[in-house]
């Protein structure tokens, strides 16, 4: 898990970002819901619903609607991203196997692991880093990485790994209301569609907790 969905897919995701646009890379790493449910269905390890594929595919259609799909193709860095995207699903439902443990215990030791592969590239940058650079570093870590995977963990131990990953697809969402309130950019008619349709896939997806 520390390789897969610490390492793994922060390093490659943030490769590919650099390679193709930010629509792209958007779109593209939200589809890893795609991938946890076909990796489930090979490996047996839930119940897999036909709503909740149509879930999936509404929330995806959601995310394509906010982003707003780019017509350019950037092939090397979206493909990077997708490689980025398959290590946090295998991420999910590695964490899901290991819900038997405590989320702190499976979060903090998958972070100790990516952290020590991570040492291997960036010991040389540390010592250039300033003091506000070094507090910033601190806060992501703290906050967007250590607490996001501890509830994400905790998430998939509650509601199962192929519901947890679709509720991703919030982060456009909510990327595109914080924008608006800052007054960065104004919401449009076609991102309210996307974000209802984001919200609809999430509930039906949730909804099969209740089928068994």
């Amino acid at each position: 898990m520390g390789f897969w969905g610490v390492f793994w897919m922060s390093c490659i995701s943030f490769a590919g970002i650099e390679l193709t646009s930010a629509v792209n890379a958007t779109i593209l790493f939200n589809s890893n819901p795609l991938v946890v449910a076909i990796l489930v269905l090979l490996f047996k390890w839930e119940k897999f619903h036909f709503t909740t594929l149509v879930g999936i595919l509404l929330g995806i259609g959601g995310v394509l609607i906010v982003s707003g799909v780019a017509l350019s193709l950037h092939l090397l860095g979206d493909i990077l991203v997708l490689l980025g995207a398959f290590g946090w699903a295998v991420y999910t439902v590695l964490s899901y196997k290991l819900r038997n443990f405590s989320s702190l215990s499976v979060t903090s030791s998958s972070l100790f692991w990516g952290l020590l592969c991570y040492g291997i590239l960036i010991w040389r940058d540390i010592p250039q880093m300033n003091l506000k650079a070094f507090f910033w570093v601190v806060y992501i870590g703290m906050i967007p990485t250590g607490a996001a995977f501890l509830a994400y963990v905790k998430a998939v131990d509650v509601i199962g790994s192929t519901r947890a990953s679709v509720f991703q697809y919030l982060a456009p969402a909510v990327a595109v209301i914080i924008s608006a309130a800052l007054g960065l950019e104004s919401i449009e008619m076609f991102q309210i569609v996307g974000i209802l349709c984001i919200i609809a896939g999430i509930e039906l997806a949730r909804r099969t907790r209740n089928m068994g």
